[in-house]
């Protein structure tokens, strides 16, 4: 297939499986077509990420953090809004196109020999596209985040990876995973595999209790992440500092002197990150105590590494200062426990300044729950979405009115981000949140 033959056949694919979508999926057709290609994943050491926020800023911080200190690291993240390349990276570097091409059509002309009856999925094949190119560039070790759920997520298929991590659980995609944070844990906790190692964030208490558990049952080791604390803001830099307290050596294995060592090393020094927000902090200290577990499987770990990685790594769409004078942000935030975050670190980063907001999303009642976590910090709030029902616009309407904050409605991205500016002052602030796609949108007309 030549490069134009196979993007039309990406195009034509739905992103996930029915059964993915109704949390069911048991894996027979991608494991099948593992097998049909050799059992890719049988050749390489993974790190699985599962959680609702920060997966993919987490992921990003560990993958620079290992390059740094030369370890050949594979990376893959969910098909999105943009170049199918940007999915699958070695050391940072995109697949090249030749090798997209020629990896994609190796997995279709397998999965057409295993005569499925549907077509195959984007995240099925991009997936198996990853671990065949991984294994091609002699990738050691593979960061993998989970795109949905957990258990019935495609890259369950993994065998058990050296490290489970599992960033903060929240309420997001209840329709698959439940509507409540133990429900969607317990989905979460299904990557969870004897022979591996979990390492937590902070979790709500509901979640983490499924974690340990789920690690007692299954004889896996449990950590949770050393916490971080704020220290300041450059603005200058575009960088935040921050320290990691040292995890209580009592509660860390024998087996596991490395990471005491280097967890006592880390709680002595400053480090700094161009990764902005409250929550990347957490994601930081997530990714910088793997530090220790990694030296346990006999990788070169150490504190120049962990600050070198933490720094040097950029996550586009995540708190990110696109203009000055009035400052343009583009964010992420996709659910109401990401937009608390966003305002948290507003108030921390720009304490005294008016905020005019722009939010994109799809889904009404969605995008009314993050509206009310604006009330407090909003001057005022334009809303670009698609209401699914007349019921669910009349609930928008009602809910916005009894919060009493300003909302203008837009009929598009563009007529949000020019209203905005024209009522922003230089010294003011323009927040664009709701998605990575809609902070690609506004960085293209800035």
């Amino acid at each position: 297939m030549n490069y134009n033959e196979v993007m039309n056949y990406l195009s034509e694919l739905r992103p996930y499986t029915e059964e993915q979508m109704a949390g069911c999926e048991e894996h027979t057709n991608m494991k099948a077509l593992l097998k049909e290609l050799s059992n890719p994943e049988e050749k390489i050491k993974f790190i699985h990420i599962a959680g609702t926020n920060g997966k993919g800023s987490t992921a990003s911080i560990l993958e620079n953090i290992l390059c740094t200190a030369g370890i050949n690291v594979g990376a893959y993240k969910a098909p999105g809004f943009d170049r199918y390349n940007r999915v699958i990276r070695v050391c940072n570097q995109e697949i090249s196109d030749e090798d997209l091409i020629r990896f994609c059509t190796q997995v279709i002309e397998a999965w057409d020999r295993l005569n499925v009856n549907r077509k195959i999925a984007l995240n099925e094949l991009m997936f198996a596209v990853a671990l065949l190119f991984f294994v091609d560039k002699g990738v050691e070790i593979a960061i993998v985040k989970v795109v949905i759920g957990g258990a019935h997520d495609i890259t369950n298929v993994i065998p058990a990876p050296i490290l489970t991590l599992f960033t903060p659980i929240g309420l997001d995609h209840c329709d698959i995973l439940g509507h409540s944070i133990e429900d969607i844990a317990k989905e979460k906790a299904g990557i969870i595999k004897e022979g591996s190692t979990v390492i937590s964030t902070i979790q709500p208490p509901e979640a983490e209790l499924v974690l340990r558990l789920t690690c007692m049952e299954k004889n896996v080791p449990y950590f949770s992440a050393p916490n971080a604390f704020y220290k300041g803001f450059n603005l200058e830099k575009k960088a935040q500092s921050f320290k990691v307290l040292n995890q209580e050596s009592s509660r860390i294995p024998k087996q596991y002197t490395s990471l005491k060592k280097l967890s006592e090393d880390a709680s002595k020094v400053v480090f700094e990150t161009q990764m902005l927000g409250v929550g990347q902090l957490m994601n930081a200290a997530l990714a910088l105590g793997i530090g220790g577990l990694l030296i346990k499987y006999g990788y070169d770990m150490n504190i120049e590494n962990l600050k070198k990685g933490a720094f040097d790594v950029v996550w586009p769409g995540s708190f990110e200062i696109i203009s000055e004078k009035p400052y343009v942000i583009v964010d992420a935030a996709h659910n109401v426990s990401s937009v608390e975050v966003l305002v948290e670190s507003l108030n921390l980063y720009f304490p005294e300044k008016k905020v005019h907001f722009i939010v994109e999303s799809p889904i009404a009642h969605k995008s009314a729950g993050m509206i009310l976590a604006l009330k407090d910090k909003a001057a005022d709030i334009r809303v670009v979405n698609e209401y699914e029902t007349r019921e669910q616009a009349e609930k928008f309407d009602l809910l916005v009115e009894s919060a009493e904050i300003d909302v203008k409605r837009c009929n598009d991205v563009k007529g949000a981000l020019s209203d905005a500016l024209s009522n922003a002052t230089s010294d003011d602030i323009v927040v664009a949140f709701g998605s990575l796609a809609l902070a690609m949108k506004i960085k293209d007309m800035m």
